[in-house]
């Protein structure tokens, strides 16, 4: 399985700007950008200059949105 781990927040208005450093689903990638689900389980996109695919196993999603602010 894959995650995203949030690295940086290249824009404010992100749905991510409070997860840097937390891990994220990993649902697709694109010619842009990665796919994941927000913390309201909607599709939406993060940048590939703001996170790095990993792969885990699933005992380790347990730790998704871990830092939530």
């Amino acid at each position: 399985m894959k995650a995203l781990v949030i690295t940086n927040c290249s824009d404010g208005m992100f749905w991510y700007r409070n997860l840097i450093g937390a891990m994220v689903p990993f649902v697709r990638k694109d010619e842009d950008c990665y796919f994941s689900r927000d913390t309201g389980g909607y599709l939406n996109i993060v940048k590939f200059q703001d996170a790095t695919l990993i792969d885990i196993d699933n005992s380790d999603k347990l730790n998704w949105y871990a830092n939530l602010t």
